[in-house]
């Protein structure tokens, strides 16, 4: 049990960590002039936040295959158990 809820505190970690960055970029799109030059840094941004997203995705993703995991071996244990 102790375990799983680190794994559940390991996500907000990392949900926190991503919001942080994606707050970052927002206040770098927030400046894009309204010009050619500032539409092309928009999208880049917009293509970084994205990029972003999908890396915070895969590690929370990881990190609840291994909450199911734990969920599945306490399982195991418990109906093994005489």
């Amino acid at each position: 049990d102790h375990r799983i809820e680190v794994e559940h505190s390991r996500i907000r970690e990392e949900e926190n960590r991503m919001n942080a960055e994606l707050a970052a970029l927002r206040a770098k799109k927030a400046q894009a002039n309204n010009n050619l030059a500032g539409a092309v840094w928009e999208n880049s941004i917009s293509e970084e936040m994205t990029t972003v997203v999908g890396r915070y995705d895969l590690r929370i993703r990881a990190i609840q295959g291994e909450i199911e995991r734990l969920q599945s071996e306490r399982e195991s244990l418990a109906n093994s158990a005489p």
